[in-house]
């Protein structure tokens, strides 16, 4: 394998990002790209910006956090009744002049409260059970899934645009790419040949991997 990326190869030479990329493409199981299917990844300062797309939009966005005995995310008021994970308890979000923080504390208790003031009752009470604020599926348990892939394999950041075609792009640092690249991929062929000219670019590490450099680094988000 290392032979693809040896240090006279025109095409890519950083040796600690080959040997990351390969470590990805053999230990990443199929399970797993999958559920990056329907996620977008970013870090934004200390936290992790996730979002959860169906139907070709945003159903939850998160911005999470891990601490030593919790982890909290915060949320636009308006994705507390996401069909992926609504919350169960009446909270009255046309009350509420800021985002949501959702904390899971280290006694299994979760937390809500807002960033900012509210006004009147809004949000009746501070602590719920799990199962009282989001039944048996909960997103704390997916993102700390999520989380712990991307701490494991050094990534920086996931796109997929399920329109423009089935590759989802894992970025190892903000210019070097990997990319899953399905078995039958389906790809809108007005972009058939931008994909094409983008993995003649890199490196196939396997028939389902493709790493390459950008000629520019994209831009991590700043705010």
């Amino acid at each position: 394998m290392s032979l693809l990326f040896g240090c006279n190869n025109p095409k890519y030479s950083d040796a600690k990002i080959e040997k990351q990329a390969e470590r990805i493409a053999e230990q990443l199981s199929e399970k797993d790209v999958n559920i990056f299917e329907n996620w977008r990844f970013e870090y934004r300062g200390k936290g992790e910006i996730w979002r959860k797309i169906k139907n070709n939009r945003v159903d939850f966005r998160a911005y999470y956090f891990k601490e030593n005995d919790s982890a909290s995310f915060m949320i636009f008021p308006k994705h507390l009744k996401s069909t992926e994970y609504p919350i169960l308890v009446d909270i009255d979000t046309s009350k509420i002049k800021s985002n949501i923080w959702i904390t899971k504390l280290n006694n299994g208790q979760i937390k809500v409260s807002p960033s900012f003031m509210i006004q009147d009752d809004s949000i009746k009470r501070e602590e719920y059970k799990e199962t009282e604020l989001y039944g048996n599926k909960n997103p704390f348990n997916d993102l700390k899934r999520l989380s712990d892939l991307i701490d494991k394999f050094g990534i920086v950041s996931v796109r997929h645009n399920e329109y423009v075609g089935g590759y989802i792009e894992f970025y190892l640092t903000y210019e070097d790419v990997l990319t899953f690249v399905p078995n039958n991929p389906s790809v809108n062929s007005i972009y058939k040949n931008v994909w094409k000219d983008n993995l003649e670019s890199g490196i196939m590490i396997n028939k389902n991997w493709n790493l390459r450099k950008l000629d520019q680094p994209i831009q991590p988000i700043q705010r």
